[in-house]
């Protein structure tokens, strides 16, 4: 066999191998040119930073207290393409390590083929008004206890744990299981719920001041925040006889909540509110709650008020056993402002000296203070061993009353004996010792019963206890009735009371109406309205008041304070701008 043909055959062998070897060297390996990073994360938490573009800068504003508390230590992860390497300036990076962000960062990824790709991050610095704490997880919403005077934002909805040893360990807080939510306290900066929510919320704790917040202290501001409680009691209280103050939102505010939510069920051993237990010279705006409330004093939204409430509202039912309130059980030297509730009140009592009171809105409101522009929708009952006062608007109260109705069913109860000195029930206000109510209505019925002491009801007014009152351009449609056991019985289609009559020269109503067709009785017997010979009061038909003409008559020279419509509240005047009148 000649050998040519055998080396011919291995010499084009040979060149195949050196061409197939040559291909080999000009194609780069799968992957060896990839320069991209897909993740980078920041934090103990791994928060994860926006990833920018080759050659340019993502910036990581509200960066949480845990990151920006320290900008000159900050863990990064990276999460780059296979066999690359990276590096800050001339010095290697490793994934997990700290960085210094007082400047922006500028990471640099290279392939294997030495193409290189360069990511840079910047974190803006807290500052309190343009970029405060960002709060993106519950052990961030957690860890705002350690700097209270800060300015936080929420970045999105947080869903709080089960109240569990697994929810303990996902907050931080060790007693999580048995006692949920730990409340933070007192925030003086500012809380900005960036229109998000705080879901699954519970808290039950034997403390002074209970809530997300156990207090809001002066100049700390919550606001555009919801927060939903879980099914059940969402919120409970104990402790501190006298002085313990729960709600939702917070236990106690001195500061400003405004564009607030809550969800949820309340209840306290002393001052319980849906929103708030107590506002201590604070402002509510712009807020609302939903859920049942009860306590020794209860409010749908607050459980007593010294400062100023506008523009809120309150859904939920309400019990006490001392002051109940459709939106605020107690307000003292302050004014509530369109505003309503729609919630049923209950309020019952065995203390002979309690004197409690419940009202559709306000279960007691003091003097000097105001009520305008509001109203309440749901019926109201007070049951008590000494005097009880219910009213659709306000159960017992001093606050000048204006632009503002009522229209649930009323009812007072005094069960006792031995103390207390009257019952009484009235469609707006149960009793009254304020000095003027102007250009309001009730239409509910109103019904008072007593043992041994007097038994007071009116249409519009229950009893009126100030001989220099004054009420104006005012209605009242509903039935009347009171009953005592042992003593006098007073029922006024308007107002009721011994003091209307004893001092009915000095009480001043002007251009007011009570309805001729509402049934007026006294101990179960048709009666005479006890309002019957005070100047200022008129009768009508309710088919007069469902007239045009009766509209005007309210108004009179005053402006279009009164509207009406058919499709709209019986026909009947309402207030415009106000409930049924929007």
């Amino acid at each position: 066999m000649s050998k040519r043909p055998i080396m011919k055959n291995l010499l084009f062998a040979f060149l195949g191998l050196l061409l197939i070897a040559s291909c080999r060297k000009d194609t780069p390996k799968s992957g060896s040119s990839d320069a991209s990073v897909s993740v980078i994360s920041l934090g103990d938490e791994n928060l994860a930073a926006t990833v920018p573009a080759d050659g340019a800068t993502a910036v990581f504003a509200n960066a949480p207290r845990s990151i920006a508390s320290n900008l000159k230590a900050v863990k990064v992860n990276i999460t780059a393409a296979d066999k690359t390497s990276v590096k800050i300036g001339a010095a290697a990076f490793v994934s997990g390590s700290t960085v210094d962000f007082t400047n922006p960062v500028a990471f640099m990824v290279t392939a294997e083929d030495g193409t290189a790709k360069t990511y840079t991050v910047s974190i803006t610095a807290y500052n309190a008004a343009s970029n405060p704490y960002g709060i993106y997880t519950v052990k961030h919403l957690a860890d705002a206890a350690n700097a209270l005077t800060a300015s936080f934002l929420l970045k999105n909805n947080i869903d709080l744990p089960n109240a569990d040893a697994a929810g303990a360990t996902a907050t931080g807080i060790s007693d999580y299981a048995t006692a949920g939510w730990l409340p933070l306290d007192s925030l003086m900066g500012t809380f900005d719920g960036g229109n998000f929510s705080i879901n699954n919320f519970y808290v039950k704790r034997e403390a002074e001041k209970v809530g997300l917040f156990a207090a809001l202290g002066k100049g700390g501001i919550i606001k555009n925040l919801s927060v939903n409680g879980v099914g059940g009691t969402a919120a409970a209280g104990s402790g501190y006889i006298r002085k313990q103050c729960t709600g939702i939102l917070a236990g106690y505010s001195t500061g400003t909540i405004e564009k607030c939510y809550v969800a949820g069920n309340v209840s306290s051993s002393s001052v319980a509110g849906g929103l708030v237990g107590y506002n201590k010279r604070g402002t509510v705006s712009n807020s609302h709650a939903a859920g049942g409330v009860s306590a020794v004093v209860a409010g749908g939204l607050a459980g007593i008020s010294f400062g100023n409430i506008n523009n809120c509202y309150a859904t939920g039912s309400v019990s006490s056993s001392y002051h109940g309130g459709g939106l605020v059980g107690l307000i003292e030297k302050s004014s509530i402002d369109d505003s309503y509730a729609t919630g049923n009140v209950s309020v019952s009592s065995s203390d002979a000296d309690a004197n409690p009171s419940a009202g559709g809105l306000v279960g007691y409101g003091s003097r000097p203070g105001a009520i305008s522009d509001s109203y309440a929708t749901g019926n109201v009952s007070v049951t008590s061993a000494g005097a009880a006062s219910a009213g659709g608007l306000a159960g017992m109260g001093g606050s000048t009353i204006s632009n503002s109705y009522a229209t649930g069913v009323i009812t007072a109860a005094t069960t006792s004996s031995s103390g207390g000195t009257t019952s009484s029930a009235g469609g707006l206000v149960g009793y009254y010792f304020g000095h003027s109510i102007s250009n309001s209505y009730a239409t509910g019925s109103a019904s008072a019963s007593a043992v041994a002491v007097p038994a007071s009801a009116g249409g519009l007014v229950g009893y009126y206890d100030n001989s220099r009152g004054a009420i104006s351009n005012s209605y009242a449609t509903g039935n009347v009735s009171s009953s005592s056991s042992s003593s006098s019985s007073s029922s006024g289609g308007l107002m009721g009371g011994e003091t209307v009559v004893g001092h009915e020269t000095r009480i001043t109503c002007t251009n007011c109406y009570r309805n001729s067709n509402a049934v007026l009785k006294e101990n179960d017997a048709n009666a005479t309205s006890d309002d019957a010979s005070v100047t200022g009061i008129a009768l009508k038909t309710k088919a007069e008041m469902q007239t045009d003409v009766f509209k005007g008559n309210l108004n009179g020279t005053s402006g279009a304070v009164w509207g009406r419509n058919d499709s709209k509240n019986d026909k009947l005047p309402f207030i415009i701008g106000v409930g049924v009148g929007k």
